[in-house]
């Protein structure tokens, strides 16, 4: 892998998991967001219609402040693998990062 680093052919190295670094934080997100529901589904459903699907077509009726909680654990869910993420890069250094190799040529 580094002979392909030094190549500038990082793309295939170490740097090809940058995307998957931006998938994280949004799957983590979503995932927060679908555990919440399932959870206030399953303990809280509606009196009309018990299912899955009512729940779901009908969550615009849910309280202002269970969605406000649905809200604020889908950014929490999303921005604490966001942040470490960012985190990590700021404290690797420049001679480690795929893109810097490939631009110093």
């Amino acid at each position: 892998m580094d002979w392909l680093c030094r190549e500038g052919c990082w793309a295939w190295g170490p740097g090809s998991s940058r995307p998957a670094r931006k998938a994280v934080p949004i799957v983590c997100g979503l995932s927060a967001l679908v555990l919440g529901l399932f959870t206030e589904w399953r303990y809280e459903p509606f009196v009309a219609d018990a299912s899955l699907g009512y729940f779901v077509s009908h969550v615009h009726q849910l309280q202002p402040i269970t969605l406000l909680m649905l809200g604020a654990g889908t950014l929490i869910g999303f921005w604490v693998p966001f942040r470490r993420g960012q985190a990590a890069r700021k404290t690797q250094p420049l001679d480690e990062i795929p893109q810097a190799k490939a631009t110093e040529k």
